[in-house]
């Protein structure tokens, strides 16, 4: 088998959702031997969103590869546990040079909550390929602190993705002085930025921001 087609991709999803142990070792093993990525791919991929599969067994081999979509997958899977060796590990994936297994890293992270995952949420603002992530995260968390962060975020954010990113959040914080951060945007020297403010204050529907936008 030189390449994966549609019928065997099939047929390893089909063994992964029955959860049959001995199947299940059996995919583990192959995927261990084979020297095809993409069957390797198919197999972690149907495995690591089994209930019936060890994630940890999963992910350990998904991260193994140098494949940034298995890592994102693994990421993903991640947030399914809530052990502190989980946490870490989401914890350095958020800091991959590579913005898709970082994103899906600071998804996790804003799932599972804490100080910890705060904290690296706060450090992923500085880099705006992943922002939308980090947003979302602290979004998430919905913690006082974390919504002071996001309206810092949206008033004082150096790069204009960051700024348009944390406006939108703004109408769902129920945050103090969220509205006078949109008004003052209406001003932004950036284009998205100004979208972000009226389509933010669009959502929100009070008089007070309609007479903003009027």
């Amino acid at each position: 088998m030189k390449k994966m087609d549609a019928i065997a991709n099939n047929a390893i999803s089909a063994v992964a959702s029955a959860g049959r142990k001995e199947h299940v070792e059996q995919l583990l093993d192959l995927a261990d031997r084979t020297e095809l990525p993409e069957l390797r791919q198919a197999i972690l991929q149907s495995l690591i969103y089994s209930d019936t599969v060890d994630v940890d067994a999963v992910v350990d081999r998904a991260l193994a590869t140098d494949d940034p979509n298995l890592h994102s997958t693994a990421a993903m899977a991640l947030s399914r546990s809530g052990t502190e060796r989980s946490r870490e590990l989401l914890r350095e994936l958020s800091r991959s040079d590579n913005a898709m297994v970082a994103s899906s890293a600071l998804g996790s992270l804003g799932q599972l909550g804490g100080e910890e995952a705060e904290v690296a949420l706060i450090d992923a603002l500085d880099h705006p390929d992943v922002a939308w992530s980090a947003v979302n995260g602290l979004q998430n968390l919905g913690t006082p602190s974390a919504r002071a962060t996001l309206l810092d975020a949206a008033r004082t954010a150096e790069d204009p993705t960051v700024r348009s990113a944390a406006l939108q959040t703004l109408p769902h914080l129920g945050a103090e002085g969220a509205n006078d951060v949109l008004r003052d945007a209406l001003e932004d020297v950036d284009d998205e930025v100004r979208y972000s403010a009226v389509g933010a204050l669009e959502s929100v529907g009070t008089t007070q921001a309609a007479e903003t936008l009027a």
